[in-house]
């Protein structure tokens, strides 16, 4: 049977099923893509994405956040003749969970108080904190509050420095893990803003 290359590099596609395709997806949502060709007498297709190969003209996808930006790749291959022909898109991931300075404590200070909320959060949904990718464990001055969606530092010290996430879990049905837009807490610029601000001379209580 005949088999036209030229046609096939020219219809094979990606698109977004159930949703106009604008090169963004949501995290903790799940989206499926189609793979389209004109192969005859037909097609094989495999997907990469993040290092994994699928195989199939669809693919289901929810992305976890961690991500931001994803290349997804789809190559057909001819059954006939073995000629084949890939097409990739970049994949822009947008996340409505992230966390920030609480309102009422915004400007993190060595040995005052201070708590991060995790904006994006579901009531009565399971929230992990993580600092530097590990888990954070409360105790006697590091608390977890509003159900796990609020962490809050009794004090600050120089060791609470880090990069912070809260991975959520979505209120769908497969109740899929997010993980957050982080927020670096910074203590060095937080003293250094504290002392101009105040004039110099702060008076940090002794623990």
């Amino acid at each position: 049977m005949a088999f036209d290359l030229n046609t096939i590099y020219t219809l094979l596609a990606l698109a977004l099923r159930g949703l106009s395709y604008v090169g963004r997806v949501r995290a903790g949502y799940e989206t499926t893509f189609t793979c389209t060709s004109n192969c005859i007498p037909g097609c094989t297709y495999t997907w990469l994405l993040k290092g994994r190969t699928f195989n199939g003209s669809e693919l289901t996808w929810t992305p976890d956040g961690l991500d931001r930006i994803v290349e997804l790749q789809c190559t057909a291959v001819n059954t006939e003749s073995g000629s084949s022909k890939g097409i990739t898109t970049i994949l822009e991931v947008k996340s409505s969970v992230s966390v920030r300075p609480s309102p009422q404590l915004p400007l993190p200070v060595l040995n005052q108080s201070f708590s991060l909320d995790c904006d994006g959060s579901f009531p009565g949904l399971p929230v992990i904190w993580y600092k530097d990718g590990q888990v954070v464990a409360p105790d006697a001055r590091i608390n977890l509050l509003e159900h796990n969606t609020s962490l809050h530092f009794n004090y600050l010290l120089p060791s609470d420095g880090g990069f912070y996430q809260c991975e959520v879990t979505m209120a769908n049905m497969a109740e899929s893990k997010v993980i957050s837009l982080g927020y670096l807490l910074n203590l060095l610029v937080s003293v250094a803003l504290a002392q101009c601000c105040l004039g110099g001379n702060t008076s940090l209580p002794a623990r």
